[in-house]
């Protein structure tokens, strides 16, 4: 779904630390849902729907990365980690859906 936007992929990539091992995770994001700060919005509501656009899609597209490891975890017999993993993604799920409500009462 679009809203006053538009669609572009990008590749991307992350360096993780856990401990003293640190690697490098890369994935390609993409943009599809967008929403126009209102004509008369100051520049703090502006900058702001800016960065809650950016969240919400990078948060989207990590959730369904994890949503895909819970899968391949299970399918190699860790059952016990997908379902954590899973219960995650529910919750990354409910909070993007607080994020895009937002976005909306902020265009409101």
């Amino acid at each position: 779904m679009m809203h006053e936007g538009h669609h572009h992929d990008h590749e991307c990539c992350h360096e993780h630390t856990h401990g003293e091992h640190t690697h490098t995770h890369e994935h390609t994001h993409t943009h599809e849902h967008t929403h126009a700060p209102a004509a008369n919005a100051s520049e703090p509501v502006k900058r702001a729907i800016t960065m809650l656009n950016y969240m919400y899609s990078h948060n989207s597209d990590h959730t369904e990365e994890l949503a895909e490891m819970a899968g391949k975890l299970r399918e190699l017999g860790e059952a016990a980690a997908a379902d954590e993993i899973e219960k995650a993604v529910a919750a990354f799920r409910e909070g993007n859906a607080k994020l895009h409500e937002a976005l909306h009462k902020i265009n409101a």
